[in-house]
């Protein structure tokens, strides 16, 4: 097999695979895969790996994250519209832009808003959809399964910052970060104050934004079984503290004082399972496939 190194300032070249092997060491052979020098301008140029391709990834995770959290704004504005005059008349005495108690289907048939429990089916289908758009742009733009955990973390924790972001903004609310807010819906209400969410979302960002900076410079954020179940037991328990009292929402009363000990231990878990991991990082040996080699370059790559 004949290759071709071809350069500006140098003639074309023929020489054998077997003469290449002769001559290079293992190392020199691997250094010439990884940075193939081309022309460009009459002038020698080095080609490398895109190292701003990640921030690239995380912009695009951003703006997503920023227009999707206004989108998730606007409907609960819409919904709220047409929520607010019941629950007015339901319960007088609640203050103003309070979202508890919870109106019970009951409720709403006794004041002719039978629609109204319609609604809320479709918003228990919308969040789910919510999710699988999330988990599609993670997809979009990953490369692995840890890219893409670490994709849909970053959006997650943007999106759900500006949804708080942009419902101040427009409507004034929450009116401090320890406003209880109902959080979700599936399988059972989650409430909390607005503090909670906003440090895991915080957290999510900052995990996420850590491995796809590592991936994008050729490093490896590696996670051992134990780590990761460290990670996903710290979820579980942040989830349980969400809806620990989703028992007494479901029977129309104000939900209890937030259980910060149990939250807390959730991030404490998921925090050390991540950071354990992330210290283990390591640089990847650059591969065959890491670079991409064309006609001004070395052709065919060299195995």
């Amino acid at each position: 097999m004949t290759l071709e190194l071809t350069c500006c300032r140098f003639p074309i070249i023929p020489f054998s695979a077997l003469s290449v092997r002769s001559v290079l060491s293992k190392n020199d052979v691997r250094k010439l895969r990884w940075r193939a020098p081309e022309c460009h301008g009459g002038e020698e140029r080095v080609r490398t790996a895109r190292p701003q391709r990640w921030k690239l990834t995380l912009l695009a995770l951003v703006l997503f994250g920023i227009s999707f959290g206004y989108v998730e704004a606007a409907v609960v504005i819409y919904l709220r519209s047409l929520t607010e005059p019941v629950r007015a008349r339901v319960y007088s005495q609640a203050a103003a832009n309070n979202l508890f108690p919870l109106l019970t289907p009951e409720e709403l048939h006794s004041q002719n808003q039978g629609k109204l429990w319609g609604v809320l089916k479709i918003e228990l289908l919308r969040e789910f959809a919510t999710l699988v758009m999330l988990a599609a742009i993670a997809l979009a733009v990953s490369r692995s399964r840890t890219e893409g955990v670490a994709a849909f973390a970053v959006a997650f924790g943007v999106w759900d910052l500006a949804f708080y972001a942009f419902l101040r903004l427009l409507i004034g609310w929450p009116a401090s970060l320890f406003t209880w807010d109902l959080l979700f819906l599936l399988p059972v209400p989650w409430c909390g104050p607005v503090l909670a969410p906003a440090i895991v979302s915080v957290t999510m960002i900052g995990a996420g934004a850590v491995v796809l900076r590592n991936a994008g410079q050729h490093r490896a954020t590696r996670m051992t079984r134990l780590q990761w179940l460290s990670i996903y037991m710290g979820g579980l328990i942040v989830v349980i503290s969400f809806t620990w009292n989703y028992r007494r929402l479901l029977q129309a009363r104000l939900p209890h004082t937030f259980p910060w000990p149990v939250f807390l231990l959730g991030e404490a878990l998921g925090i050390s399972g991540f950071v354990r991991g992330w210290l283990k990082t390591t640089r990847l040996r650059p591969s065959s496939g890491s670079a991409s080699l064309d006609s001004d370059a070395l052709t065919p790559a060299m195995k």
